[in-house]
């Protein structure tokens, strides 16, 4: 076992099946083979949607190992088993083990879930190894109630959440209880974000005081809807969402006022400096030092204005993103553009090909530079008056049938 491991020695597994002698077996083959392995394992079962979910309210487990042909009274047989992953997802933190002959009776949502792991065999050795992958992840030392991460939230919640709500608290509308926890929702995530991003606490997980806003700019968001700075990995290319955040939001059927939503392609540095699309970078680049060799330096500077966005001088039709983790960045090309469709069916899938998010402040730079660029190249000349004849005798046309009917 290595050092990894050792620092989360055991692990709080529960087993949902319904079939009895797979529940046994598995039950204690599992125990006994993270043991071999250095683990320690409490291995609970449960046999019905009503068992799993008083489990999992009693007890904070580290992983839940599901089957996905679960027999349910009045379901279908693969309505079982993602009725529980959508139970567990949905109250729990903790990363989920799916286990089945029939692997494609999961739910498409929930194949893009970073911690849903699918085994198409049960096997005990491929729950093991995916167990023992995460310990060495650290998964669950980091997201267990006794993590950092649950610590440091408890400690944000409690040091601010009732200091800065009591100020409002006499105002709220207590009698109407919708929307007094629609506001405490709205002011606890807005807290909470403040906090985590500034708060010295965190100095002793991150080492540092505080969260510089442009580090985060990347993270993608657990938003069930798109909004404008998302980075969407479409046909082996990647886009950027233009279309404003009010039209993005889904209202309460599902439907968003927009149902289609306008993307602009994302040119790697790769594609900048050696495809066709920095052939005018290229140039520019060129044009610079062959006039005088000794001003190399007049090149650097160009595109440094240009990633620092200093529009007098940069190429205004890209928006250039820098790299972060396992983000590559790249330029944002406002004259690459597409439309996708945007309707309830659909959602969900660009949300889950959704890579990264800018954070607000360099996603609203974005629109705005977006809106700029198209103002610059402006509007063609139009013919004002024979508009307005065309509209004159539609108004004509229409109250003249009125009066008919």
């Amino acid at each position: 076992m290595n050092s990894t491991a050792a620092q989360h020695n055991m692990v709080r597994v529960l087993l949902i099946d319904d079939d009895e002698g797979i529940r046994t077996t598995q039950q204690v083959n599992l125990a006994e083979r993270l043991s071999d392995r250095g683990i320690m394992a409490e291995v609970d079962v449960a046999a019905t949607l009503s068992e799993a979910r008083e489990k999992l309210q009693s007890t904070p487990y580290d992983v839940a190992i599901v089957d996905l042909r679960f027999d349910q009274v009045g379901a279908a047989s693969d309505e079982g088993g993602n009725d529980v992953i959508r139970e567990i997802t949905t109250t729990q933190v903790i990363p989920i083990i799916v286990y089945s002959g029939f692997p494609d009776d999961l739910l498409d949502k929930y194949r893009h879930e970073g911690l849903i792991y699918v085994a198409e065999k049960k096997r005990v050795e491929v729950l093991v190894h995916q167990i023992e992958s995460w310990i060495q992840q650290r998964v669950f030392e980091i997201f267990s109630e006794s993590g950092p991460l649950s610590r440091e939230l408890r400690k944000a919640i409690q040091r601010t959440m009732w200091g800065h709500i009591s100020k409002y608290w006499g105002s709220f509308q207590h009698e109407d209880s919708s929307a007094l926890y629609r506001t405490i929702a709205r002011l606890f995530a807005t807290i909470l974000r403040d906090q985590l991003s500034s708060d010295p606490a965190l100095a002793e997980v991150s080492g540092e005081v505080t969260i510089h806003p442009g580090e985060s700019y990347i993270f993608s968001t657990p938003r069930r809807f798109l909004s404008p700075g998302d980075i969407l990995q479409l046909d082996g290319g990647l886009w950027a969402v233009l279309t404003p955040a009010c039209d993005l939001v889904p209202r309460a059927d599902g439907n968003a006022k927009a149902t289609r939503v306008l993307l602009a392609h994302l040119d790697s540095y790769a594609e900048i400096a050696k495809g066709s699309a920095g052939s005018e970078l290229r140039a520019q680049f060129r044009s610079l030092k062959d006039a005088d060799p000794s001003k190399q330096s007049k090149a650097r500077e160009f595109f440094a204005r240009m990633l620092r966005h200093d529009y007098k001088n940069a190429d205004a039709r890209r928006f250039f993103l820098t790299p972060f983790a396992s983000f590559t960045g790249g330029a944002v090309d406002f004259l690459a553009l597409r439309v996708a469709d945007y309707t309830p069916s659909v959602i969900g899938t660009l949300v889950s090909s959704r890579i990264v998010s800018l954070n607000p402040t360099l996603a609203a730079e974005l629109s705005t530079r977006f809106s700029r660029f198209f103002n610059r190249l402006g509007q063609a000349p139009y013919d004002a008056v024979a508009v307005s004849q065309v509209m004159l005798a539609l108004q004509t046309e229409i109250l003249t049938d009125d009066e008919t009917k």
